[in-house]
Parts: C-alpha cells; structure tokens; sequence
C-alpha cells in the first residue's frame, strides 16, 4: 500500500471506531529522554473535517466492589494532531492504527464496540 492508501485506511478505521463509539485501548509512546509509556481505554470524541486532528475521550470510575462506593474518578480529552504523521494499520491480533510523527507513537487497538453505539 502506498502511504495515502495507508492514511486512507486509517481514517476509514477511526471513523468507523467513532461511527460504533468503540472502546480502544491508545498506548502512547515517547522516546524523549528515554522509552516511556501511558496508556488508557478510551473512545473517538471526534475527527476534525480537515482531518488535522483527533480527540479521544475517557471516562472511569474505580468502584470498591465490597461497599460499592466510588473511589476515584477519572475523565479527559486526548487530542493527536495529525500534520506530518505516520500511519500503520493492522488487524494482528486485533485491529489497530499508529500514528506517529518523530519520537511519539500513538496506538490504537478495538477492544470492543459499546452497547450505546
């Protein structure tokens, strides 16, 4: 594929991730000053018209199963900017989309579609 097919690919997948309002799991990289990583569940929030940018979404609670009482919660927006980027998309062993640009990797990986959807 060359590299528009690929970006087409991509976007195709994320737009069909918002479509579903699938849950993904992003592990994102860093190689500045050394390897680092952060990862979080989250959904598409949005795709810019442009296709400049993207912004996912996360929302979680962390519930004590044994009182059934809220212990923390967690909620944000991602945004990756897409000028200049790399894409790769696969379906091994599930599907996904990277998105890179210098040292920052962006992994996207379904885990499953919501039941909102």
């Amino acid at each position: 594929m060359t590299s528009d097919e690929i970006t087409k690919a991509a976007l195709e997948r994320l737009n069909s991730w918002n479509d579903k309002k699938a849950e993904l799991l992003l592990v994102f990289t860093f190689d500045v000053p050394r390897n680092r990583a952060f990862q979080i569940v989250v959904t598409v929030f949005s795709i810019r018209d442009d296709h400049s940018s993207i912004t996912l979404d996360w929302h979680r609670l962390a519930i004590d199963p044994s009182e059934d009482f809220l212990f923390s919660e967690t909620q944000g927006r991602w945004d990756v900017f897409l000028e200049g980027a790399a894409f790769a998309v696969s379906d091994d062993p599930k599907p996904s989309v990277t998105i890179s640009r210098g040292p920052f990797r962006c992994t996207l990986t379904e885990l499953r579609a919501s039941a909102f959807a």
